[in-house]
């Protein structure tokens, strides 16, 4: 398996866990909201007051089911966001590799998509594109991710070859 392989791996395996994350996170919010339903008439007749307060809504368990489901979510998407960055890594290390060709037509589409992804002009030479910081790619990394996840065989194939390439060199 080459490292982009297993990078885009890394993002479907954090694609899964943040979608999880949000159904956990709406069923629990839910439920939150059905027991506050039901148990507000308790809670509200200690307040004796004419209109409900925040005290009656904000309880110790509603509040802290709603801080460990942020820290939850916050850490699914963080998650996320690095494998996003990791796979736009790997990839640009892939199209700066002395196996990566322009000439080959599939290369080139998958050049051409990996730039406009970036908000880069298409017609982007690989020579200019080695001199970008890859701190621009960091930013972009979403919709970078995004682009090779729709060409990911694509991408696998030309890592293979690429890694192939190499491992022969390495050997004579």
């Amino acid at each position: 398996m080459t490292e982009l392989e297993s990078a885009i791996n890394d993002r479907e395996k954090a694609v899964r866990l943040i979608l999880a994350v949000i159904l956990i996170s709406f069923g629990l919010i839910a439920a939150m909201g059905v027991s506050t339903y039901n148990n507000f008439d308790a809670v509200y007749a200690q307040r004796l007051s004419a209109y409900p307060t925040v005290s009656a809504i904000a309880t110790l368990p509603n509040v802290a089911a709603m801080v460990c489901l942020i820290l939850v979510n916050v850490a699914a998407v963080s998650k996320l966001r690095r494998a996003n960055q990791a796979l736009t890594l790997k990839a640009y290390s892939l199209l700066m590799d002395s196996g990566f060709s322009e000439q080959d037509p599939q290369q080139q589409v998958m050049k051409q998509r990996f730039l406009g992804a970036a908000g880069l002009p298409v017609d982007y030479s690989l020579q200019r594109l080695a001199k970008m910081k890859t701190f621009h790619f960091m930013n972009v990394a979403s919709p970078v991710g995004r682009a090779i996840q729709k060409q990911r065989a694509s991408w696998i194939a030309v890592s293979r070859k690429i890694e192939k390439r190499s491992s022969a060199q390495e050997q004579m």
